[in-house]
């Protein structure tokens, strides 16, 4: 019964710390942690073994979230370049008469 209500009260603590947008390499650490802890207990059988996959599953996670975010971020860079580079309006060069300044487009 302890244990139901450790596990209660962690989840409390946990839900209250994610109260605001998670990044990509929170999200991956938080759950690389939860699968490596599972891995870990499954394989070596004890609390060692749970926390050790807990550690390696969080440096995994927060590996691949990171770079998870990096490829979205370059894509999401990508994308705004092309569009600039769609909708730029033409390029305009100032003719000088005598008696006005117009733009031709070029």
């Amino acid at each position: 019964m302890k244990s139901v209500r450790f596990g209660a009260f962690a989840l409390v603590l946990l839900l209250a710390g994610c109260a605001h947008d998670l990044s990509m390499r929170e999200i991956g650490t938080a759950t690389g942690a939860v699968v490596g802890g599972l891995v870990g207990n499954a394989l070596i059988g004890n609390t060692a073994g749970t926390v050790v996959g807990a550690g390696a599953g969080a440096l995994l996670g927060n590996d691949i979230g990171g770079r998870h975010y990096r490829r979205r971020r370059a894509h999401a860079n990508r994308a705004r370049a092309a569009h600039r580079l769609r909708n730029r309006a033409p390029v305009t060069r100032a003719r000088f008469d005598r008696n006005s300044v117009s733009s031709i487009s070029l």
